[in-house]
C-alpha cells in the first residue's frame, strides 16, 4: 500500500512540474513572439515613443489592459556639451522634430503618460506615469542620476504600493582570471519598490550607473513607473505633468525634492546638467 501511494504522489508531483513547465514556457513563448510594438500602437503609442522603451516596459503596459496613450515628452543629451534637444509627442501619435543632430545624443529619456480606462469621457481611474532612459553611449560621469516627476496635488494622489524602478545593463561579466563572459543583455542591476523622497505633489528616485563590480557593460538603461489617482471623480478634464531629470559631473550626493506642484529643488552641489520637461495631458 505504501508503494502504491507512494508511486501516485510520484505521479501527481510529476503531472504538477510538468504542467508548471508547459505554463512557465507559454509566457515566455508569449512574450517573445508577441508583437508588442503592433499591440501597443493599436492602443495610440507611437513608434518614437515604443523605440525609447525597452521590451519589459512594453509589456507592463501591455498588461494593464484597458489603457491609452495621453502624451510624452523624449529627451535627448549630449554628456560633452551638456546639450539637450526635446521631442513632444501628442495624444494623437504627431510632434516636431527638434533640431541638432539625434543620431550623435548619448542618452535618450521619455517621460510617458497613459490613462485608464481607455475611451474618453469615462469615469477616469488613473493615470499610468512612466520613465525610460538609455544610455545610447556609455557614460563617462556614471553615479546616481536624480529623476523627479510632480503632479498637481489637489487633482492626483500616488496610488499606494504603484510605484517600481528597475536598471539594467547589457554586457560581459569579468571571470576569474579576468577574462570576459558573455555577452549578456537584460540583465538587472539594481530593482526597487521603493522611491528616494516624495511629497504630497512629487516623487523622485535614482538612475543608479554606478556599483558595476565585475561588470564590463556596453550598454546602461532602465525604467520606473507609478500611478496617480483622481482624488475625486472626474469624467473629463486635463492636467500638467512635470518631469525632471539631472545628470551629476561630480560624484556629490546629488537629490531632488518636489517642495510643491511644479516646483524642484536640487540640493548636494552645483556641478551637473538638468532639464525638465513638461506635458499636459486630458482625459
Amino acid at each position: 500500500m505504501i508503494k502504491k501511494h507512494f508511486k501516485k504522489l510520484v505521479s501527481v508531483a510529476l503531472t504538477a512540474v510538468m504542467a508548471l513547465g508547459m505554463t512557465t514556457t507559454a509566457f515566455a513563448n508569449e512574450k517573445d513572439t508577441l508583437n508588442l510594438d503592433a499591440a501597443l500602437m493599436e492602443k495610440g503609442y507611437p513608434q518614437i515613443v515604443l523605440d525609447t522603451m525597452d521590451e519589459d516596459t512594453k509589456m507592463d503596459i501591455y498588461n494593464e489592459g484597458d489603457i491609452a496613450f495621453c502624451g510624452a515628452v523624449i529627451t535627448y543629451y549630449d554628456e560633452n556639451s551638456g546639450t539637450y534637444s526635446e521631442i513632444d509627442v501628442n495624444e494623437d501619435g504627431t510632434y516636431i522634430a527638434p533640431r541638432g543632430q539625434i543620431s550623435t545624443s548619448d542618452l535618450s529619456l521619455s517621460f510617458t503618460y497613459s490613462r485608464s480606462p481607455a475611451a474618453k469621457n469615462t469615469k477616469l481611474s488613473y493615470i499610468k506615469v512612466t520613465y525610460n532612459y538609455n544610455w545610447l553611449n556609455l557614460p563617462f560621469f556614471r553615479w546616481q542620476d536624480p529623476t523627479s516627476v510632480s503632479w498637481d496635488d489637489s487633482k492626483f494622489q500616488m496610488t499606494d504600493n504603484s510605484f517600481s524602478k528597475v536598471d539594467k545593463y547589457d554586457g560581459y561579466v569579468i571571470g576569474p582570471n579576468g577574462e570576459l563572459l558573455g555577452p549578456y543583455t537584460n540583465q538587472t542591476h539594481s530593482s526597487e519598490n521603493g522611491y528616494a523622497n516624495a511629497s504630497n505633489a512629487g516623487v523622485s528616485w535614482y538612475a543608479d550607473l554606478k556599483g558595476y563590480i565585475g561588470v564590463q557593460p556596453t550598454k546602461l538603461y532602465g525604467s520606473g513607473t507609478f500611478k496617480l489617482a483622481p482624488k475625486s471623480t472626474t469624467t473629463s478634464g486635463s492636467t500638467t505633468l512635470y518631469g525632471h531629470y539631472v545628470h551629476p559631473k561630480a560624484e556629490l550626493g546629488l537629490s531632488v525634492n518636489v517642495s510643491s506642484y511644479g516646483s524642484f529643488s536640487i540640493s548636494g552641489g552645483s556641478n551637473y546638467d538638468e532639464r525638465g520637461s513638461q506635458k499636459t495631458i486630458s482625459w
